[in-house]
């Protein structure tokens, strides 16, 4: 006759030979490094959520400058038809303004001799 077969023989023989978290014994070194990673996290952290404050500020200054822009420019534009309504009814013309945007571009060694004074030298 056979033995009785027991499926959790094995389980219950290697759980008596397992030692818990308590009797394993961690290396020192080990547990520097844990605890030296540990506040290295703390300190990202802290400083990834005052990066967050800070960006979350400025995003916030950002938008108010820009909506500040739009309302210059509003502005403008409707004064510039405030403006052409009250020509036309005056009977006047409104003209536009011009573009107020200059390009200057030195080239270096030329100079205009023939209109400068001959006295003077650049």
């Amino acid at each position: 006759m056979l033995p009785f077969y027991d499926p959790f023989r094995l389980i219950r023989r290697t759980s008596l030979t397992v030692p818990t978290n308590n009797q394993v014994l961690v290396p020192e070194t080990l547990l520097k490094k844990r605890k030296s990673q540990e506040q290295a996290r703390a300190v990202q952290r802290e400083e990834a959520q005052k990066k967050k404050e800070a960006n979350k500020q400025k995003r916030a200054t950002i938008f108010k400058r820009a909506e500040s822009y739009v309302k210059e420019y509003r502005d403008a534009e409707r004064e510039k038809i405030r403006l052409g309504r009250v020509a036309r009814k005056d009977g006047n013309f409104q003209v536009e303004d011009e573009a107020k945007l200059v390009f200057v571009i030195r080239i270096k060694g030329y100079v205009l001799s023939s209109t400068l004074h001959g006295r003077i030298t650049i």
